[in-house]
Parts: C-alpha cells; structure tokens; sequence
C-alpha cells in the first residue's frame, strides 16, 4: 500500500472497531431484554463479520486462500448443535425456528472471534486492542445489565415460591429469573480481575473498572443471594492467574530460577487441599461450619447433586442411544455437556466432548506459547476459563446468547494458534 491508501485503511480499521465496539457492547447490555428479535439479532452479528470479510479481501497483505483453511473444529461443533437442537424439537422441547436462530447466533459468534483474531493478528502483529475491543465491550454490557440486575432484587422481591428468583429492571415483563441465570453476566469481568491486577499501571481505566466491578459482583452474589458461582469463579481464576504468571517467568527464564519458589508452593497446594478435606470431613467446628454454608448445598464440593445427574445422563446413553431421556432426576443435568447426552444423543455428546478437548488443547498451547506477553494470554484465557467452569455447574446451554459467549471466546482462543503458525510461516 502507498501512504495515502495505507491512511485510508487505517480510518476504515477504527471505523471497524469501533463498530464492533458498538454492537458487542449493545448485545451484551440488550441481549437478555429481548429488545430485537432474533431474525434481526442475525442481520446484525452477520454485519459484524461481512465487515471483516470485506477487510480480509481488499487487504492486500491478507490472502484468504493461505490464512482460512478447513478446521475440523467448526464441524464438530456444527453438527453436534444441528443434531442435539433437532432432537430438543422432536422431543417437544422447543419449536424449530427457535432451533434454526440459536444454531445460527452461536456458530456465527464462534467463527467471528476466530478469524477476527486471525485476520488481526496476522496483520496488526504489535497491535492488541482488537482483543479488548471484543471481550472488553461485550463485557461491559453484561456487567450493566448485571448491575440493574442488581438494583432489581430490592425493587422486585425474590419470589419465595420459585426459590432464589426475581425479575429484571430492565425486562420485568420476561419474568422471574433465577440467581444463577442473573450470575453469568458479570463472569467475563469477574474472571479478569486478575488481569486488572498485573495490567494496572497500563490500563488504569479499564483495571479500575473490572477490578471493582467484579469484585462488587461476587461479593453481593455470594453474600445477597447466596449464590457460589461468581466467588468461586473469582478466586479459580485469580488462582489459575498466577499458575500462568508462573508458567510465563519460567518460559522466559527457565527452569532453574524459580524451582524451589515452585517446590514449596506445590507442597503448600497439596498439604493445603489434603488438610482442607480432612477439616471438612472429620475436624469440629470446621466440618460443622461447612455443613451449614451454602458450600455444602446440593451435596457439596466432593458429593454434589450435580454429579449424579451428569453421571446419569451419560449411563442413560445405553438406552437413550438417540436422546430423549426423560428419566433421570434433571433432564438439564446442571452441566452444559452433559446435557447433550440427555436430549441429544451419543453423537452430538461425543462431538461435543471432542470439540472442547480441542479447545483445551488450543488453551494449554496458548498458555506455553513463548510469543505473547502473559497481560495479552490471559485477556483471553482467564474469561474462557471463567465460563467454561460455570459451565460445569449451570445449564446454560439453553441460554442462546450464553451459549455465544463460550463460543466467541473459544473462537479466539483458536485464532490465536491459528494465527501464531501463520505469522512463524510468513516470517521464516
């Protein structure tokens, strides 16, 4: 490119972002209001990403033919929602154009975040505001409905025949929602205080803001509405936040410096967890204070409920080949994977088993990768990490937009290697 048409593009890049900005922040302020209708939802995700297609064409740099390749990822994860929506239809769970409209939103997310990555990095290689401006504003918006969500519980009441449940200020007409529903908004900022820590001097605005935030968040859940998640979410992360910030000193410096630091802190971890299990189980008051918190409901960390009910949508497979169990205790299974094995089938099940190992993989590649700082691995993978362990304990696989948060992230986490093989072909 020449100067002026290296300028022209330049513009049309903020434009871009700026854009995305815009509607990644409206879906994630809007979405649960049902403000547009789904149809409409569609138009405007997939403006999203003809924009980028056209980026990708008239970028003189970027040739689609080397870059877009065939990834057996985006099969496995389309067919294994095709079929387990189609069953939800044929077993009379839901109506199919609902079906066709969730299958669309959540692949179309999951294609945008990887080859916007791809596209970005691969062109843009110094530049990593394109990955704030996707998680950040996306984000953020769920963090403001979460905040009106909030306000809500004392403007309308929980509702004690439905347990822990209220309705929104922002959409009280939807009707009642429950804690854990209301929980998943403020996860991605949650799950990135630990980012807000490290990054601080840099970013005051932004650290500043999910550090509070989210912090405010978890707090109020857990001791409001006596909800575990975003706690439990915050101190995982903050956790696994240092394990990598460990992970990327030794990468850089080797082994050797840091051995007995890493020594120690292990032994710490395993007599801390040995003895936490112990106090639990047989030491008083200890183990009277935990059966009384909410740490214990549902059967507790080591016999929760939750696991009887994904271990019986799995077993039920011998007689549920192709879905439909309605046997078991909760047809859900509280775990997002599971629950395609209750309705869905063995296919879509093992598909989708398959498709996150992938992800894992894609994740722990992404962690040991020497080429990236750690500020710029964990904006991604720390709110993966978030969502994916809610995942684990909440059905919200039958939350559409919910769903499309786990899969934009996991997109970009795919762009990312994508992307990192491409750059080292292109420089060698």
């Amino acid at each position: 490119m020449n100067n002026m048409e290296s300028e022209i593009y330049g513009k049309v890049i903020k434009i871009y972002n700026i854009y995305i900005w815009i509607i990644l922040f409206f879906l994630g302020l809007t979405f649960e209001m049902n403000i547009i209708e789904n149809k409409y939802l569609i138009v405007l995700l997939s403006s999203m990403f003809l924009f980028l297609i056209i980026l990708m064409i008239c970028d003189k740099s970027f040739s689609i033919k080397d870059h877009i390749k065939f990834d057996i990822r985006d099969i496995f994860l389309l067919v294994a929602m095709a079929i387990w929506r189609r069953n939800l239809y044929v077993y009379g769970v839901c109506d199919p154009g609902f079906s066709i409209k969730y299958l669309i939103i959540v692949i179309l997310m999951y294609l945008y975040g990887k080859y916007h990555i791809i596209y970005m990095n691969t062109v843009f290689t110094t530049n990593d505001i394109y990955k704030t401006n996707v998680i950040f504003p996306l984000g953020l918006g769920l963090m403001i409905f979460n905040i009106t969500s909030m306000i809500s519980w004392y403007i309308y009441p929980p509702n004690s025949e439905i347990g822990r449940a209220w309705l929104s200020l922002m959409d009280p007409i939807k009707g009642w929602n429950v804690a854990t529903f209301y929980a998943f908004h403020p996860l991605l900022f949650i799950s990135l205080v630990f980012w807000g820590v490290i990054t601080y001097k840099n970013n005051k605005i932004k650290s500043n803001m999910i550090i509070f935030l989210g912090i405010i968040s978890s707090v109020w859940f857990w001791f409001v509405t006596k909800t575990r998640g975003p706690m439990v979410i915050l101190f995982a992360t903050v956790i696994i936040g240092i394990t990598l910030n460990w992970l990327q000193l030794i990468l850089k410096n080797g082994f050797k410096k840091y051995e007995k630091k890493l020594f120690y802190c292990v032994i710490f971890i395993v007599v801390f967890v040995i003895v936490g299990f112990i106090c639990i189980k047989y030491v008083e008051p200890i183990k009277s204070l935990y059966d009384s918190s909410m740490l214990s409901r549902d059967g507790g960390i080591l016999n929760n409920i939750r696991f009887k009910w994904a271990k019986d949508a799995v077993l039920g497979l011998a007689k549920y080949p192709f879905g439909g169990n309605k046997e078991i205790e909760n047809s859900t299974t509280h775990v997002v994977w599971t629950s395609f094995a209750s309705f869905g089938g063995i296919v879509p099940f093992l598909l989708i088993i398959i498709w996150n190992i992938l992800v894992i993989k894609d994740t722990v590649v992404l962690s040991i990768s020497k080429n990236k700082d750690i500020e710029k691995k964990l904006f991604i993978i720390l709110p993966y990490i978030g969502v994916m362990l809610y995942s684990c304990t909440e059905d919200l696989i039958y939350y559409m937009f919910e769903m499309a948060v786990i899969t934009i992230i996991a997109g970009m986490i795919r762009g990312e290697v994508i992307s990192e093989k491409l750059v080292k072909i292109r420089n060698n």
